[in-house]
């Protein structure tokens, strides 16, 4: 009780203390927009008293909440703190990333640049932060940044520095490590490695029960099943077992976002068993809980399911016609919605910068907008970004991980792309 305390000091540390454990609470649950805020509140009020370590947990963790819900929206990327001169690991960032934004086809506000940003600004709270905090946040938010981009070469050599930190007598040696090798999972996907991807996602499931953290084995069991779902995505029944197990896990301990996905990553599936109708149930139930907690990538993966649950429908109803004069009255309305969805689709992966989903969004904005009568502009646009994209992951060596968008949205009986053309 605050009444036993002997000084203000022991009850600012209880406070702080308090904010700290209510953002372990909340990222626990999956919330990583409310931990990042309670992390916020305690540097804001109780810094002055808090130790280092604490201080630079606190700071990783409002880091991540520009790749979560609302990103900058939540936490703005500049706050006011007494200025401080910025760590001299950072200093030269600003540039390297302006530099590298002229060599690709898109200009974001990035989620990844967002987060070094915040890193940043609360560096001015502490000059100097624990170093194996301080290096890991940064190394794993440049990796991460870098898988998307596909520059794996970087990514790679990012893997290597990152394993050098993990040892036993770090702070967050288990979490790190888990974080570690699931990007190193990524990675080995975008590689096309994918039997050591599983299996490493396996070992690393094991591993998650064994240490008791069961928000990363439910993250973990969600990449298993977008590793099965993009490496045979005409044999999808294998990504049940690990989904089905993740939407267990989250229903028991009650980590709703994290059930949230889930049930996207379900739809996925239900799409490809022609289940569409349920799918398009699925994403909607799903959506709101993703749009305000979930990484921004599984926002941007929802909209591009959405979008080709829309056209699967449109295949379904549209009619053919012999005369342009008809044809935009018999268009059906789930071609104009997929147009919406792919909108949004494109700016959650341009937050992310993930390269391979733009590509696949861009060939679907240009596929789409031709069927549209009055869209050529937008159709050639598309078809640019499309190109530029398709050429910057030409010069890396990223797999062409689309789910072989040119086969199964264009031909065959599982087509979902209209039937129908322009003259």
């Amino acid at each position: 009780h605050m009444a036993n305390l002997s000084s203000s000091k022991d009850a600012i540390d209880i406070l702080a203390r308090q904010c700290l454990v209510g953002a372990g609470i909340w990222d626990a649950f999956g919330f990583a927009p409310e931990s990042g805020l309670s992390s916020f509140v305690a540097l804001q009020c109780y810094s002055h008293q808090m130790p280092a370590r604490d201080i630079a947990v606190a700071m990783q963790n409002i880091s991540r909440v520009s790749l979560h819900g609302n990103g900058s929206q939540t936490i703005p990327v500049s706050f006011d703190f007494p200025t401080d001169d910025l760590h001299s690991r950072l200093q030269n960032l600003d540039s390297d990333t302006k530099s590298e934004k002229k060599q690709t086809p898109f200009t974001p506000p990035c989620a990844y640049q967002e987060a070094l940003d915040k890193l940043k600004c609360l560096k001015k709270l502490q000059p100097n932060p624990v170093s194996s905090i301080w290096i890991t946040s940064v190394v794993l938010l440049l990796q991460e940044w870098s898988i998307r981009r596909g520059q794996l070469g970087y990514a790679a050599s990012l893997n290597c520095q990152l394993h050098s930190y993990l040892h036993p007598r770090i702070s967050n040696y288990q979490e790190l490590t888990i974080e570690a090798w699931k990007q190193h999972s990524l990675l080995s996907c975008r590689q096309g490695q994918w039997d050591k991807a599983k299996n490493l996602t396996k070992r690393l499931c094991t591993m998650s029960v064994d240490w008791g953290l069961r928000t990363q084995h439910a993250c973990l069991l969600m990449q298993l099943a977008m590793i099965q779902l993009e490496s045979s995505p005409h044999h999808f029944i294998s990504a049940l077992d690990p989904l089905l197990e993740c939407l267990s896990l989250c229903e028991k301990y009650a980590m709703d976002s994290y059930h949230a996905v889930a049930l996207s990553l379900l739809a996925k599936i239900h799409l490809q068993l022609q289940n569409t109708k349920l799918a398009v149930a699925l994403l909607r139930a799903a959506l709101p809980s993703i749009l305000h907690h979930a990484h921004i990538w599984f926002q941007g993966e929802a909209y591009l399911t959405l979008v080709k649950c829309e056209l699967r429908e449109a295949k379904k109803t549209c009619k053919r016609n012999t005369t342009s004069r008809n044809y935009h009255h018999n268009l059906p309305q789930s071609l104009f919605s997929a147009v919406n969805y792919l909108g949004k689709a494109c700016q959650s992966f341009e937050k992310c910068q993930d390269m391979v989903r733009l590509r696949e969004v861009y060939y679907l904005q240009a596929r789409v907008y031709n069927e549209i009568p009055g869209h050529i502009k937008n159709r050639n646009y598309a078809s640019r970004q499309f190109g530029a994209t398709n050429r910057c992951l030409a010069k890396s060596s990223t797999t062409s991980i689309w789910q072989d968008v040119l086969k199964s949205l264009s031909t065959g009986e599982n087509s979902i792309m209209p039937s129908i053309s322009v003259n």
